[in-house]
């Protein structure tokens, strides 16, 4: 099993690196990293950040590096890896005491056996930006439906949230800024938006090795909370993460998309344990989940009655759920969804559950004739017929007690849920 490591350095000297290392350099000097980012080693950019916050960044980075690196071994479903990591911190003694607490996190976050090992980083050395300016509440915004709805959400209360934003693909950036002008037209204020880039380089730095390429990343969540809560550290502030309540406790619409193979993003037991441990390195920032009783529908629906139903419409349908952007293959506009995937599913589902018009460029919808034909082939429609197989169905309540929520969450509350969500789901019609 190959360990897998970062180097935070200011050398200017490029290592001979192998494609289990990942080179961390400062911005501003003239020298690459081993990935595409934004922030320079402990992450300065971002303000004074506590020593913890700056560490956890550094284990999500490289958490999201390497599993995006490290093939899964081929078969049926999502395959478990070993993967090990080196890490370095500012304390190590607190991190490696930690430690097995986060490899089980991880282990339900991706399916994956991680073994982490916390290494004396180097000290601090870049001259931090100034504080931002403070604020109750920061928000993840994705791009997504429902990151944009918990952002205009949460500002009923009389707070507009700062914004924090992580990207790899260019196109999910300008998904995420052309929302952020959106909002600042809508309430006619400038929003504090923080955009960060971390995404792996194809070829490992000065060198010819190509990273291998992993597809099935379930960790970029885990470095969007890890950014999330150092903003929210800099800024005296609470963390919004958004997400409705059907996707964060993720019931199986067929027995192979158990576990793992479906996305944990926000999941309550990842983000009660992930809070948990967090307090262990003393970082006790809260993290907030304001739709954790809803489904998307509902979650549009408030959206509907906060700002009317066009104008609901025309933002929501702004926003990015699609999983899967294959618009260049079919010659369609770069905006499109493929309209099949399981974000894109849930997403039409919640359109119509709103009674909103769904103004999004779907594929499947774009296309006519033999190309559309050709388009909605089996294995295209697979997701959606296991769909409409599950909408034939009712979920029991030992469907809910195998998804393994927290106690605080009544499975009787969680069926109800499941259930609702899954009629939503049922409305959905590809012709």
């Amino acid at each position: 099993m190959s360990t897998y490591s970062l180097i935070a350095t200011a050398a200017a000297n490029t290592p001979t690196l192998s494609t289990e290392e990942f080179l961390w350099r400062p911005l501003g000097k003239g020298l690459d990293s081993s990935f595409h980012t934004s922030l320079s080693p402990r992450a300065p950019e971002l303000g004074p950040l506590p020593a913890a916050n700056a560490d956890l960044i550094s284990l999500a980075t490289l958490v999201y590096l390497v599993d995006r690196t490290a093939p899964r071994p081929r078969g049926r479903g999502l395959a478990t890896r070993e993967l090990e990591l080196s890490v370095p911190v500012a304390d190590p003694v607190a991190w490696n005491a930690a430690g097995p607490a986060f490899e089980d996190l991880l282990r339900f976050l991706s399916g994956d056996e991680w073994r982490l090992t916390f290494e004396q980083g180097a000290p601090q050395t870049n001259t931090p930006v100034a504080r931002p300016a403070q604020t109750s509440l920061v928000a993840l915004l994705s791009g997504g439906a429902d990151s944009l709805a918990g952002t205009l959400l949460s500002r009923q209360d009389g707070v507009t949230p700062a914004l924090v934003s992580h990207w790899d693909w260019t196109i999910i950036s300008g998904f995420q800024s052309r929302l952020v002008k959106r909002l600042d037209q809508l309430l006619s204020i400038e929003i504090d938006h923080v955009r960060v880039q971390v995404g792996r380089r194809k070829k490992q730095l000065g060198g010819v090795d190509d990273f291998p390429e992993e597809g099935s990343s379930r960790s970029r969540s885990f470095l969007f909370i890890a950014l999330g809560l150092a903003a929210a550290a800099v800024r005296g502030a609470d963390l919004v993460m958004a997400e409705n309540g059907w996707a964060s406790i993720n019931p199986p619409l067929a027995g192979e998309r158990r576990g793992s193979f479906s996305t944990r993003t926000t999941n309550p037991a990842f983000l009660d344990g992930l809070q948990q441990i967090l307090a262990e390195v003393e970082i006790n920032t809260s993290i907030i989940n304001p739709f954790e009783g809803l489904t998307k529908g509902d979650v549009f629906l408030k959206v509907r009655e906060l700002l009317g139903a066009d104008a609901a419409s025309s933002l929501l349908s702004a926003s990015h759920s699609c999983a899967k952007p294959i618009a260049g293959r079919f010659h369609t506009p770069v905006r499109s969804h493929c309209g099949l995937c399981f974000g894109c599913l849930l997403r039409r589902a919640a359109f119509i559950a709103a009674d909103l018009n769904d103004q999004t460029p779907y594929v499947d919808e774009l296309l006519s004739g033999a190309k559309r034909t050709e388009y909605l082939s089996p294995n295209q429609l697979k997701l959606y017929e296991t769909v409409r197989y599950a909408a034939s169905k009712q979920f029991s309540p030992g469907d809910i007690i195998e998804l393994g929520l927290p106690e605080r969450i009544p499975t009787g509350e969680a069926l109800a849920l499941a259930q609702r969500g899954l009629d939503e789901l049922a409305q959905v019609q590809i012709a």
